[in-house]
């Protein structure tokens, strides 16, 4: 899979290694529990949520994803993405376009 890394990611309040995490991930090292939302020129939806392992499988192999954020446990993942839509409201209607254009 190959992973690129937003700028400025949003984290789960309990990732205080951001840097030593991503060095993991492009080394393939697999973290337990790690959740990984990302957006995909390729795929229609706006967000793709899925565990670390998950990304190792064949199926993921050559797809291209911008990861814009990460978290420990899915529930939080998926509160991490409500705070990226807030965040984001006004552009609303543009938001995959917006973390495509500025990884």
């Amino acid at each position: 899979m190959n992973l690129k890394f937003y700028k400025k990611l949003y984290l789960d309040e309990s990732i205080k290694n951001e840097d030593e995490i991503i060095e993991q991930i492009k080394q393939n090292i697999k973290i337990y529990n790690l959740y990984l939302i990302c957006v995909s020129k390729n795929v229609n939806h706006t967000f793709d949520i899925f565990s670390l392992n998950e990304a190792f499988k064949d199926r993921y192999k050559e797809k291209e994803y911008i990861v814009v954020g990460m978290a420990y446990e899915k529930k939080q993942a998926f509160i991490l993405v409500k705070n990226i839509f807030q965040d984001n409201i006004k552009d609303i209607n543009h938001i995959k376009e917006k973390f495509l254009k500025n990884k």
